[in-house]
């Protein structure tokens, strides 16, 4: 597989070496590219004698993230991040990995100065690295890909750690649709960590959970987008209704889901939850579409970000906005919010 550039190399170990005896692994959201992607991060600072915590924001959600939960016995090594207070951030240093925004709103408000970005999104902070810090941002499937080629540059092997590689694994398989040949999101980095990665790792857990994805819950909402579906030309605009805030991870799936059908380029899932939170997400097989500027032209910079064939934004209403209690008044509000977003999305983007 291919590794670091030396002086990348040199500069990572430099600012590890210089970082606090204990270092607090922060995540923005748990799934299996993100969980796996602390666990053998977690092992990298072990070799550099560092102490460790990792925080999570949100919870587990899908039953794919539960089953992986329980089947590695994560609970215990993993904190939620309410835990991470102020007094704790002045004295440890910070790794973010899976996300490269230290604004996302899942982070809590929580004034964040990562020493180490990892991420496979393009930076949605237009962050700057300096001496004291290391940032390796690059446009991939998957960011345990990146932590992969790290470990490995650094000359650690996953020889007698099967467990690791397996979850390495997960986190890869979740993210670039399978590895499917004919995967978007995939890259020839991804191949080379994913093949080297199945000489470890522990094919029937793989198979196990990956046989237990979707849940009847995931049905409810198949259901939902199917029966709001709207096509425009090539596109699907379909939305889940109103849900929990922890139920948002559905809409990806079926955005997922949706984008196989024959025909259909690109497919917009959105939901609201119970304060009016909006969250969209849009899938793409059309390579036109540089997603990280799609999303901020339609829905304005800063609501989220994006990466080859994925995208996510998440718009807060207005203080004081109208929240609707009734059955009518909800059906009356998605109307409005769906033709919102079918303005966004065919708008000229030069507008």
């Amino acid at each position: 597989m291919e590794t670091l550039l030396q002086d990348r190399l040199e500069k990572f170990k430099k600012v590890i070496n210089e970082a606090t005896e204990e270092i607090a692994i922060i995540l923005s959201h748990l799934d299996p590219d993100s969980i796996a992607c602390a666990k053998v991060f977690a092992e990298i600072c072990k070799h550099f004698e560092k102490k460790l915590r990792i925080y999570y924001a949100g919870g587990l959600h899908l039953p794919q993230n539960k089953i992986v939960w329980n089947k590695f016995g994560l609970a215990e090594d993993f904190i939620k991040l309410e835990k991470f207070t102020p007094d704790k951030q002045n004295r440890v240093s910070v790794v973010l990995l899976d996300s490269s925004s230290i604004k996302d709103p899942r982070l809590q408000n929580l004034e964040l100065r990562p020493i180490i970005v990892v991420d496979h999104h393009l930076n949605a902070d237009n962050l700057e690295e300096t001496e004291a810090e290391w940032y390796q941002l690059s446009v991939c499937g998957a960011a345990i890909t990146l932590i992969i080629q790290i470990y490995l540059s650094l000359g650690f092997d996953f020889s007698t750690n099967d467990d690791l590689a397996t979850l390495a694994v997960l986190g890869i398989l979740t993210d670039t649709g399978m590895m499917k040949l004919v995967s978007k999101y995939a890259t020839d980095l991804d191949r080379e960590a994913f093949t080297y990665l199945m000489k470890f790792a522990n094919d029937a857990k793989i198979r196990e959970i990956f046989s237990s994805v979707k849940d009847k819950k995931y049905l409810t909402f198949l259901n939902k987008a199917t029966t709001n579906t709207e096509t425009r030309e090539d596109t699907i605009i379909t939305n889940i209704g109103f849900i929990d805030a922890d139920d948002e991870v559905y809409a990806a799936l079926l955005a997922e889901e949706l984008c196989s059908i024959q025909g259909i380029s690109t497919v917009v899932v959105w939901a609201l939850d119970d304060k009016n939170k909006l969250y969209i997400k849009v899938r793409t097989v059309d390579d036109k579409i540089e997603m990280q500027q799609f999303i901020a032209k339609r829905f304005g910079e800063g609501t989220g970000g994006g990466r080859t064939g994925a995208g996510a934004a998440i718009i807060e209403p207005p203080p004081q906005f109208y929240i609707p209690s009734t059955a009518a008044g909800r059906e009356l509000y998605m109307k409005f919010v769906k033709q919102l977003i079918v303005d966004a999305l065919f708008k000229n983007p030069s507008e």
